[in-house]
This record gives C-alpha cells, structure tokens and sequence, in this order.
C-alpha cells in the first residue's frame, strides 16, 4: 500500500487536500485504497454540486445536473441490488441531485423498475438498457450510460434551412 500512500501525499497537495485529509488516519490504519477512493468521489461530486448552483446557463446547469443523476442513479442501481435499505442508500446520494427522480427510483421494489424509472426520466432508450442489463447485468447499463448512447435524441426539425447571404439578405 506504500502507492496508495504516495498517492494520497501527492494529492494533498492539490485542491482533493481537504478529502485525503478527511480519510488518512483511517486509510494509514486499514490500507483500503476505497477509502480514498470514495474520499476523492464525494469531494468531486460537491464541487459539481457547488458549480451546478453557480451554473451560469441552462445547458451548464443541465450537464452538470445529470452528472449527478446519472453517478446517484447507479448509487442507487448497485445498492439495491445489494439489498441495501433506502435509508441507508440516501445516505450514500451526492449532493445536487434531482430530488423527486432519486425518490421515484427509491421507491421502486426492484432494480428493474428502478432503472425504468431513470430511463423515463432522463430520455434513455429503455429497451437499449435492458439488453443491456440482460447481456451483463448493471456493468454493462454502466458502460452504455458512460457512452452517452442511450440518450433518445429528438430535435424539431426545421422545414426550410436558410443561410445568411453575403450581404446579410
């Protein structure tokens, strides 16, 4: 563990100083390289939850916003998988994220209703995600989150296109 240590002596040093801090003694103790690893999350997500109240337009504010949906939703999703109460579950939530979606999935019974629910709600192709589910349980609906390809894209499609002319006419 004489890397994690390292690791954590470099990482003082930056702005993840305040979360190494926060977890050294109990990392000295037990060598856990999660503990700093779960220390340098939590830190991560209240920045993004501290940039998505100073967010300074809609689009910022929504990219960071489902950020942290999409980190708690799979908190969520892993937790419950484990048979993890929802109390406890909540406790584990980063700041910042949408309240009434992180309720909704905690509500649901099971994993599958859970993930139907974040689907509905963030736009995802939910059949997508449960073939995906299917070929490799919630690594792989991992994976095709973190490639964005999920996403049910609908834009209005314009019926004529014009392009500005040289002189503006």
């Amino acid at each position: 563990c004489e890397g994690v240590a390292q690791v954590a002596v470099e990482l003082r040093r930056t702005a993840y100083g305040p979360a190494v801090a926060a977890c050294e003694k109990e990392l000295a103790k037990t060598k856990d390289f999660r503990l700093l690893l779960a220390a340098l999350d939590e830190h991560y997500y209240s920045l993004l939850a501290q940039a998505l109240k100073r967010a300074p337009d809609a689009f910022t504010a929504g990219f960071l916003q489902d950020k942290l949906d999409f980190a708690n939703a799979l908190v969520v999703l892993r937790m419950k998988k484990s048979g993890v109460k929802n109390d406890l579950i909540s406790k584990r939530l980063a700041p910042g994220g949408s309240p009434r979606l992180l309720k909704q999935m905690l509500e649901q019974d099971t994993v599958e209703k859970a993930l139907a629910v974040f689907a509905r709600r963030k736009h995802l192709d939910e059949n997508a995600l449960k073939q995906a589910e299917k070929a490799g349980g919630l690594a792989a609906v991992e994976s095709e989150l973190g490639k964005g390809s999920l996403f049910v894209v609908s834009f209005p499609t314009p019926n004529v296109v014009s392009f500005p002319t040289p002189n503006g006419v």
